[in-house]
């Protein structure tokens, strides 16, 4: 059985055949995709860290102005630039040393052969006496 499509089915496909015909790229055929960036990711990361503190205060209507200015200078999508924006990497917390309890805790752990904390915590105060 053949489907029949209404006449304005028929002209809108036509449109779009010529449209694809020269080349362009339909809303349906293109997605999200956007030209390649031309803005590196470590780039934007390093761009970002000066207005991401400025947009964690800002009102809504600022927040606007700032994620426009950002896209437009980073060639990025709204939810991208959002997400770049809102993240913070503390890259200090990764280099802090770690405290002498907690690397006692972990000599402790492994010399009762990775015991789980239940099963751990009745023998703690014999163990750290003879560590």
């Amino acid at each position: 059985m053949l489907k029949t499509r209404a006449p304005w089915q028929q002209v809108v496909e036509v449109r779009q055949n010529a449209r694809r015909r020269k080349g362009e790229l339909l809303p349906q055929d293109a997605g999200h995709q956007r030209p390649e960036p031309n803005v590196g990711v470590h780039s934007v990361r390093e761009y970002a860290a000066s207005p991401r503190p400025r947009y964690r205060l800002a009102s809504r209507r600022d927040k606007n102005r700032l994620l426009d200015e950002f896209c437009r200078g980073t060639d990025r999508d709204r939810k991208v630039t959002i997400r770049v924006l809102r993240t913070y990497r503390n890259q200090r917390a990764a280099t802090l040393a770690v405290p002498d309890g907690i690397r006692a805790l972990a000599q402790i752990w492994e010399a009762s052969d990775y015991l789980c904390s239940k099963c751990l915590a009745p023998f703690l105060p014999e163990l750290v006496e003879t560590l």
